[in-house]
């Protein structure tokens, strides 16, 4: 298996077709990929970061997406991300550190472009992941999952859990 990092604008229409049917077989939300593309340029950059992974044969088998975002941190703007739209498919999750290794390509991709924070909004599923492989810390509670992940230059990540 192989891991690649990507702008949006550098992925290709049939990438973004098979990242589209990928997502839409392990959540069943019939988007289209002309939409899900713009989803991703639709952003502070006009694009954003993604990390893939190509099972042997090439196909596109997991994907993890990085929102660039403008955000002010005692009066100084800075580049962050919001993490979104990831997937492992189902055969390939029996590699409990392959979502792991996802994150940390494309973190380190990002770090390489001027983000300094990650914030990550896991669903239920995901959470404890998130928490205990990703190494994230919880910091305060909300109605929903959120997690700040400062780990590109700070020493600890941050996690938002539900109530």
């Amino acid at each position: 298996m192989n891991i690649i990092c990507k702008s949006s604008i550098e992925i290709t229409d049939d990438e973004w077709m098979e990242i589209t049917d990928s997502f839409n077989a392990n959540f069943p939300k019939g988007l289209n990929w002309q939409n899900f593309k713009k989803y991703f340029l639709n952003s502070y950059l006009g694009y954003a970061f993604h990390s893939l992974v190509l099972n042997n044969e090439g196909k596109i088998v997991g994907h993890t997406a990085f929102i660039p975002k403008k955000y002010r941190w005692n009066g100084v703007e800075i580049l962050m991300a919001q993490s979104g739209s990831t997937f492992i498919d189902k055969e390939y999750r029996t590699d409990l550190l392959l979502y792991r290794r996802l994150y940390d390509a494309l973190k380190k991709f990002v770090a390489e472009k001027g983000v300094q924070f990650i914030l990550i909004v896991p669903n239920k599923a995901a959470y404890t992941y998130t928490e205990r492989i990703l190494k994230c810390k919880n910091i305060f509670a909300l109605d929903y999952y959120i997690i700040p992940s400062t780990g590109i230059y700070s020493r600890w990540g941050l996690i938002v859990t539900g109530k």
